[in-house]
């Protein structure tokens, strides 16, 4: 379905759209959910602001620490079981995402006062994150760890 051959995508009305954060977008316009998405520009800054660093950090950071520690054992070419000082390596760039993501939050959502999609985008991207590396957020984000419960 995606051209790019990666997840997500979405068909409707037989259009495919691709990548989280612009699904997320169209879906939040098309469907007016303006209480996720507002039409205010400045209110839509901050939470385009996150979704793109989410894009352009915290995901990149993740995909990679999943492909060489988790996938690779069932696609080879992801490459050999990764090193010890890879495998920390790769944890703390997924880290250092987080703590630049963490150090943005000053309000209970992650882009302002109210729900937004980019709050959607990243609880997933934190779930996964929790649930593939098996790692409790309280102990090194304790700001964000508040956020997400």
């Amino acid at each position: 379905m995606n051209p790019l051959g990666v997840v997500p995508s979405l068909v409707l009305n037989n259009h495919t759209f691709v990548e989280s954060a612009s699904i997320l977008r169209f879906l939040a316009d098309k469907y007016e959910l303006h209480h996720l998405y507002p039409k205010d520009a400045k209110l839509r800054f901050a939470i385009d602001s996150i979704l793109d660093q989410n894009g352009t950090s915290l995901r990149p950071a993740l995909v990679k620490a999943l492909r060489r520690i988790i996938f690779r054992r069932v696609k080879p070419e992801f490459g050999e079981k990764p090193s010890k000082e890879e495998k920390e390596s790769l944890l703390a760039a997924a880290h250092n995402a987080m703590t630049k993501l963490e150090q943005q939050i000053s309000h209970n959502f992650i882009a302002g006062e109210h729900l937004s999609i980019a709050d959607i985008q990243v609880f997933f991207e934190l779930t996964l994150f929790k649930v593939m590396f098996h790692h409790d957020l309280d102990s090194s984000h304790s700001h964000l760890a508040q956020w997400y419960h």
